[in-house]
């Protein structure tokens, strides 16, 4: 599709060819008549003139084929960058035509040039510089398609298809020169052959002779004009050709009718008529346009171009309507067509799609309106100038301020209002701006349209293009009047704060610092000029606090107009922050607005840290609370473990009466479950003795061996039950200690059995002790070591092995029980006695070793005391037995008089106190929910009492809750037992406390 290629007719054959054709026939007949006896001779000439002329003919078809090739090229190049450039398949005809037709046109000049090798040469370099140019286009539009614009831009700007295009040209100049040069050979051998001719003919006569020569003269010039046309003709043609599909707007030309005779591929996009359709029809068919703001149609350029024979352009805002409806913005012009003599021939109308154009005035617009209506709001003035300072634009602001009308105010002449000392120095900032690119920043005193000077922050910026060209400036100037008050205050303000020890600061509207006392500079490690680090409050502040403090405390400060809270701030030379007491205050100018802030900080550090340690304290009870809970609920494991057993032996008592040994069997067991209760209850009162502190050692002169075999002796059934292997080695000579000789024995039997309970059967156990030589000073010391080859202690498991109801985790331990007490009590014992004792292992399955540490005394051995010798016996207490069921109390009666033990009962509050006053027992065993006065208060009223404080006061309830077990204690109860009571238990617990008391 494009436009028609016009007629090889040329106006020059056109007219000489009549007059030629007829010298040339009266010529022949001359020749005919004189020379009829050469006719043979004449004949052979003229074939030999055919075959010139052939080869001319050929020559010229060469030239024209050579011609072609490269316009079609063009063409192929043309399509591509249309595509490229709009991204439209349309585009791609003129691309897709010259490609299906260079293979044909090569091959036409391959067969035109097959008797010139030098041609056949050129053709082949042409052909390459061809396929790489169309290799070339048709990367750049796969690339178009695929990955876009951009992309194919990219290959485009590499100019390698231009290169190969240039090149291709040259190529064919030299076959376009080559085929001339072959032309004027041909005319040389025709001439050579028709003066070859003439000689012939003088022998015919010399008529023939100047016949022939008129006739070779005219024959002659015949073919060098037709020649000329032709080359001229075809020239033409094809540089109009490729110039009008190459251009990228589109173009219409009409006769002088304003028909139109044709139009390019541009031309036909944007209309909607093909080329074949709009031929011949008139040019407002095709080319309808309507103002875009009135919707009316609009005198046809082209029109006035033909009628005035001028030039006319497009008015603004025109829309072209194309065949399907589409409309679209466009512009351009239209003008007349002329011949040689001025004629009007018809006329040519090029225009193109503005679309992108259009929406690009568009949004620029709107973005001018949006940013001018922001700029209008805005309390500060704003203004932009040119690159060279020319100022185009003020909002509102300006004109409020300076009572002027934008004629008056664009330009220079802000300068006049300016205050005359601020000119010179305002001037020369903004002239080294506009020379450097910097930004501008200065302070001066503009005049209002009241005469009135006030300070202004005149701050601008650059705007650069893509380029880093500067386009423009922007800026704004900002009031600061109240600013420059607020400084002059701060100076009063500074003399006082400079002395003073509290860290004080002061910061504008905006948070900006520009005060800090000595003391402030000092705590944060700031230098001594401020100005040189340009901080605001905010970075002050803990990354911790900064985000409560900016958006919450500050926002109420301002709002209230003074706070207080604790901050950590955050030194610029540490990375600890400091806890501050923050008093901020609002500072207000001489109009009374709010202007800043004022702010007094008291160190904090020393009080925060107390108030750490007590949080931490807090955590650690909690965490004891905590393992507390944990061991109740061990704690009821264990007691109700003995239950069960316990229970079921009852049942099996009860059914076989008459089998003693099986009923013996049940007893032993029974002891062995009770015997297990007790020493659970034995390890609770004893930790909670040492605990209360409470408990008392009687010291004595011991040796150290006594005590670790008579350990060993009560440990042994465990350990024997367990299948390990217990080996000792005990120091000589004899080590003696100042010591309680039971607690002592509790203390390294409680180590047997744990190293028991926490190893696999057929363990080792080693049980050794050696003197230990102090430093001089010092008195010596004996380390015993209680060593086990059992499941070991995790590391993170011994800094707090010791601590009350822990338990290393693990199923053997589950399985052996225990309260996780025993080594807190081994722990608390050792150290009553002035030694020490640490837990050492190497990790999971490595076993695990206690070291106790005690001071050695100097003497002979000393006896261990008896275990019968250590508590009061049975049938010499005085015991005050109160509880309202008068069954229960009835029951316990007559279980002590079975003892030997003197009773009396009372069963309501008021009686028991009465009843301990005059009775004086030793032992009170009082149930808490009494009538007319409460366990509890019984209990402080006798311990109120002289002759009640070495009373032994338990509790005997049915409430067993940690919370009732503290009244108890609190109330001052030595124990607390759970109903129903066990009578053995109770005895047992009576031995301890009475010995204890």
């Amino acid at each position: 599709m494009g436009f028609s290629a016009p007629s090889n007719r040329s106006p020059l054959t056109s007219d000489i060819r009549p007059q030629v054709s007829a010298l040339i026939t009266a010529g022949a007949a001359i020749v005919i008549v004189l020379f009829a006896t050469n006719v043979i001779l004449a004949f052979h000439n003229v074939r030999q003139i055919k075959t010139n002329a052939t080869r001319l003919s050929q020559t010229q078809q060469t030239v024209d084929s050579i011609n072609n090739l490269l316009s079609l090229a063009k063409d192929a190049e043309t399509g591509q960058r249309g595509f490229i450039i709009t991204g439209n398949p349309e585009y791609l005809k003129p691309y897709n035509t010259a490609v299906a037709t260079l293979a044909d046109e090569v091959a036409t000049l391959d067969r035109l040039t097959q008797d010139s090798p030098d041609q056949q040469a050129r053709l082949l370099t042409a052909q390459a510089r061809l396929d790489a140019q169309l290799s070339e286009l048709n990367r750049t539009i796969a690339l178009r398609r695929t990955q876009g614009f951009e992309a194919a831009q990219r290959v485009v700007s590499s100019n390698q298809g231009k290169q190969e295009m240039e090149a291709l040209p040259v190529v064919v100049d030299q076959m376009v020169d080559a085929a001339r040069s072959q032309l004027e050979i041909e005319f040389e051998d025709s001439a050579r052959t028709y003066r070859a001719a003439v000689t012939t003919g003088l022998l015919s006569g010399l008529s023939a002779i100047a016949a022939l020569i008129a006739y070779v003269w005219l024959l002659r010039r015949y073919f060098n004009n037709r020649t000329q046309a032709a080359e001229l003709l075809a020239q033409q043609t094809n540089q109009l050709k490729t110039t009008i599909a190459s251009i990228g707007d589109g173009v219409i030309t009409t006769d002088n009718q304003g028909v139109i005779t044709n139009l390019n591929p541009v031309a036909e996009s944007l209309s909607g008529w093909p080329v074949s359709e709009a031929i011949g029809q008139p040019l407002d068919e095709v080319f309808r346009i309507i103002s875009e703001d009135t919707r009316q149609s609009v005198a046809n350029p082209a029109q006035r171009a033909l009628a005035e024979g001028i030039t006319v352009g497009l008015a603004n805002h025109t829309l072209l309507i194309a065949k399907d409806g589409t409309e679209r913005p466009i512009d351009d012009s239209a003008a007349p067509i002329r011949d040689g003599l001025g004629e009007i021939l018809g006329c040519v109308l090029v225009f193109r799609d503005v679309t992108e154009r259009r929406e690009q005035e568009n949004r620029l617009r709107e973005s001018r309106q949006q940013f001018e209506q922001i700029a209008d709001t805005m309390p500060q003035m704003v203004w932009t100038t040119r690159p060279d300072g020319y100022c185009e634009y003020f909002n509102r602001r300006w004109y409020e301020y300076f009572g002027t009308t934008p004629e008056e105010s664009l330009g220079y002449s802000w300068i006049g209002s300016l205050h005359p000392d601020d000119v010179e120095v305002t001037q020369d900032r903004w002239n080294h701006s506009l020379l450097t690119g910097d930004p501008y920043e200065v302070e001066y005193r503009f005049r209002s349209k009241t005469g009135e000077y006030r300070w202004f922050l005149n701050r601008g910026h650059p705007v650069r293009d893509e380029s880093g060209a500067i386009t423009q400036w922007f800026g704004t100037c900002t009031d600061i009047e109240e600013l420059k008050q607020a400084q002059k205050d701060r100076n009063n303000f500074v003399r006082l704060a400079n002395n003073a020890l509290d860290f004080i600061s002061m910061s504008d509207g905006e948070g900006n610092l520009f005060y800090i006392n000595p003391a402030g500079k000092n705590k944060i490690g700031l230098s001594d000029r401020l100005e040189q680090t340009a901080i605001s409050l905010g970075d002050l502040f803990f990354a911790e606090d900064r985000d409560r403090m900016i958006n919450k405390f500050l926002p109420l400060v301002w709002a209230t107009g003074t706070g207080t809270t604790d901050v950590r701030l955050q030194p610029l030379t540490s990375a600890d922050p400091i806890w501050m007491r923050y008093s901020a205050t609002v500072i207000k100018n001489d109009k009374g607005q709010p202007a800043g802030l004022a702010v007094i900080s008291q160190d904090m550090s020393k009080r925060r840290q107390l108030e750490e340690n007590l949080r931490q304290m807090a955590s650690d009870l909690s965490e004891a609370n905590q393992r507390k809970d944990e061991f109740l609920a061990t704690l009821a494991h264990e007691l109700r473990n003995p239950l069960a057993p316990i229970r079921n032996g009852l049942k099996i008592m009860r059914q076989s009466p008459d089998n003693p040994k099986r009923i013996e069997q049940v007893r032993a067991m029974m002891d062995r479950q009770i015997a297990q209760m007790v020493r659970l209850v034995d390890d609770l009162l004893d930790v909670s003795r040492v605990s209360r502190g409470s408990f008392e050692l009687s010291q004595e002169k011991v040796e150290l061996a006594a005590i670790i075999e008579q350990a060993i002796e009560t440990s042994l059934p465990v350990v024997e039950a367990a299948g390990h292997e217990l080996r000792m080695a005990l120091p000589q000579p004899p080590v003696y200690l100042y010591a309680d000789a039971v607690r002592l024995i509790q203390v390294f039997s409680n180590l047997i059995n744990n190293a028991s309970k926490y190893s696999e059967s057929g363990g080792t156990i080693t049980i050794s002790a050696k003197r230990s030589e102090q430093a001089v000073g010092l008195p010596a010391e004996v380390v015993v070591s209680v060593k086990d080859t059992g499941i070991g202690i995790a590391a993170d498991m011994l800094p707090k092995i010791f601590d009350m109801f822990t338990q290393v985790e693990g199923a053997l331990a589950r399985s052996q029980g225990g309260l996780g007490i025993g080594l807190t009590l081994v722990k608390r014992l050792v150290e009553r006695h002035q030694g020490s004792v640490e837990a050492v292992s190497s990790g999971i399955g490595q076993g695990s070793e206690f070291i106790v540490r005690l001071p050695v005394v100097e003497g002979s051995e000393a006896p261990l005391p008896s275990a019968d010798d250590a508590g009061a016996s049975e049938g010499d207490r005085r015991i005050l037995i109160v509880d309202d069921n008068e069954d229960s109390a009835l029951t316990l009666e007559m279980l002590f008089e079975m003892t030997g033990d003197r009773t009396q009962t009372a069963h309501d509050g008021l009686a028991a106190v009465a009843a301990a006053e005059a009775f004086r027992p030793q032992v009170v065993l009082l149930d808490i929910g009494l009538p007319k006065l409460n366990g509890y208060e019984v209990a402080r009223q006798i311990r109120q009492q002289d002759w009640g404080q070495a009373m032994v006061l338990i509790a005997l309830t049915g409430w067993g809750q940690p919370e009732d077990r503290l009244k108890s204690s609190e109330a001052g109860f030595d124990a607390h037992m759970v109903k129903p009571i066990d009578h053995d238990a109770l005895l047992k617990l009576l031995g301890e406390l009475t010995r204890q008391s």
